[in-house]
């Protein structure tokens, strides 16, 4: 009696609709030695499978959704028991927890833009020079020499690769180091460092983290260019010495929400500095 569960000679364009694997992909497969045809037509070049091989195309199939490169695929199929089974499910378990908390920063680091960009629309004080309190912060901190658009971007590349977390979304949070003395002595467009705030829960070596100490600061938010600061700058530096501070510290500009202005590439913008009553 024949074998109900058993089809043979089945063409690569039955499968394919059986299966969704386009009949290019099953050439490929064919052709790396993956999944081969149980037999080939001779005369017309036809593939041919049967039913009996189905048990292996979903493993294939399955394989791929985990994304497993070939390679290991071949090997795995050869060692298909119970054991390296679960062996795979369990890999493949801790690498899903980790996606997970990827997705997890991802979200995080969304919802922040979002209340920044909300926060942005509602600033009244734009380029008035204020003195406000601030309670210590945490930031990602990577000294780095920039004098240049290409060097500002080289530096952030860099912040990308020591910090775990989602790189393509770090520029709206950058901000820039600038050293005391060049402050003091208006060389306005060197820095000393790039940096993060720490408060998406980024990881990193604990040799780039750094406290940004508590304090009275000098702050003032503008809509700019790192290229169009310099009055902005001087306006916090007359503003110290006429008032009869004391610069404690190095000086910070940060991004607080990137936006697009005209053709101008401007976004919100802060400067602080420590300051103390002499």
């Amino acid at each position: 009696m024949k074998d109900q569960w058993i089809k043979d000679d089945l063409t690569i364009g039955e499968i394919s609709r059986i299966h969704n694997i386009p009949a290019k992909m099953l050439r490929y497969w064919d052709k790396i030695g993956l999944f081969k045809p149980y037999k080939i037509d001779p005369v017309t070049g036809y593939r041919y499978y049967s039913s009996a091989q189905f048990y292996i195309l979903n493993f294939i199939k399955y394989f791929r959704t985990l994304g497993i490169p070939y390679e290991e695929i071949k090997n795995r199929l050869n060692n298909t028991d119970m054991i390296s089974l679960i062996q795979l499910l369990k890999e493949q378990t801790e690498l899903t927890d980790r996606k997970i908390n990827e997705l997890k920063t991802i979200k995080n680091i969304f919802n922040s833009h979002i209340l920044e960009m909300e926060e942005a629309l509602q600033v009244k004080d734009l380029e008035e020079i204020t003195v406000k309190y601030y309670p210590e912060r945490k930031i990602v901190y990577l000294e780095n020499s920039i004098t240049s658009r290409l060097e500002f971007e080289k530096a952030i590349r860099r912040l990308e690769k020591i910090i775990d977390g989602s790189p393509t979304l770090l520029l709206p949070k950058v901000g820039l180091v600038m050293d005391k003395r060049d402050f003091e002595e208006k060389n306005y467009d060197e820095f000393k460092a790039v940096f993060v705030f720490n408060s998406e829960g980024y990881n990193s070596e604990g040799k780039y983290y750094k406290i940004i100490p508590s304090g009275d600061y000098a702050r003032i938010c503008f809509w700019g260019s790192i290229k169009n600061s310099k009055k902005y700058y001087e306006m916090v530096y007359n503003y110290i010495k006429e008032k009869g501070y004391v610069i404690c510290g190095d000086v910070i500009r940060r991004c607080v929400c990137a936006g697009i202005i005209g053709n101008n590439h401007e976004h919100l913008a802060e400067i602080w500095i420590q300051v103390q009553k002499k």
